[in-house]
């Protein structure tokens, strides 16, 4: 039986982006959106997400893993701290990862990327989520809020970081 394909992206962003989550590997057919005869669709409206889920793995996928799930179990969220081993320990490279699997609902999420990041803009590097997240000062902490659309993946960067440029550009 095949996967649905709003699955692919949340599948590869599992192995991509998370820690020890499993071995890289991507389809070609996923990279290029292109398929044969007789084999299983394409994601849905990812002409791009598969390739810039590999750019983001390439400059963001680093340091410690912190994951957290919603009530309702349809939403994860992924940090990955970046060079460091903790949130507190790399101003850099840090990447908020979120997966949603509700057929229907947008979800938000608040989440610490650290006190560093505070007057900073986000943006969602795979353009499945429009706008910006600005991180702010909530009790000693950089908080910003997060969404994902129904049955995608949105990673977030920082907009000042050197890389986002390059993501941000890339298209096949």
């Amino acid at each position: 039986m095949p996967v649905e394909p709003w699955f692919v992206p949340l599948a590869y962003a599992f192995i991509l982006l998370g820690d020890n989550f499993g071995h890289p590997c991507v389809s070609w057919s996923h990279v290029y959106n292109k398929r044969e005869m007789n084999e299983y669709p394409s994601p849905r409206n990812n002409a791009s997400i598969v390739p810039r889920l590999m750019l983001a793995r390439k400059f963001w996928a680093y340091g410690k893993t912190i994951v957290s799930y919603n009530d309702s179990g349809s939403r994860m969220s992924i940090i990955r701290t970046g060079r460091g081993t903790q949130l507190s320990d790399s101003p850099h490279a840090l990447m908020v990862v979120l997966l949603n699997t509700h057929p229907t609902d947008i979800e938000f999420v608040q989440l610490d990327v650290g006190l560093w990041n505070v007057d900073t803009i986000w943006k969602d590097v795979t353009q499945q989520t429009a706008g910006l997240v600005e991180i702010i000062n909530s009790n000693g902490s950089g908080v910003g809020t997060f969404g994902v659309m129904s049955r995608t993946v949105s990673v977030y960067v920082n907009c000042n970081d050197p890389n986002y440029v390059e993501v941000e550009q890339f298209w096949l």
